[in-house]
């Protein structure tokens, strides 16, 4: 009898921390850093869309391009051959959490993009949204 109840314990728990944890991590993104694919300043404007993998790595086994969101967004490109970073863009940004929106302030100009956290929130797509 303490066996199922444990084990109801257990899935109840499982299935609300699956629940909660949906987009949990881009809900606040301040302090928070994830990486991409290749990006450059220009792709940022011309691609439709990106997908963010979360991470709370320091270090990366490989060459990979990095955002960091703290009070400006920074995305930076991490070259494992040589140990080091190359600033690709610094910008502000604005984040509504309630329509799903990351806003890039980039030369003085928005660019929007809607989002959609993947899985447990660690994976989210970033998506151009028309004007």
């Amino acid at each position: 009898m303490k066996f199922l109840l444990a084990l109801s314990l257990f899935l109840s728990c499982g299935a609300l921390f699956a629940q909660e944890t949906n987009g949990r991590y881009f809900q606040n993104i301040k302090g928070t850093t994830w990486l991409s694919g290749p990006v450059d300043k220009a792709s940022i404007d011309t691609r439709k869309g990106f997908g963010l993998t979360y991470t709370e790595l320091e270090s990366f086994p490989s060459s990979t391009t990095i955002w960091l969101f703290e009070d400006d967004l920074t995305i930076e490109y991490y070259n494992t051959d040589s140990g080091e970073s190359k600033v690709i863009l610094e910008c502000p940004y604005t984040h509504d959490t309630s329509t799903h929106t990351l806003t890039l302030i980039i030369d003085e100009r928005p660019l929007m993009f809607t989002y959609t956290p993947v899985s447990i929130g660690s994976y989210v797509t970033l998506s151009k949204k028309n004007k």
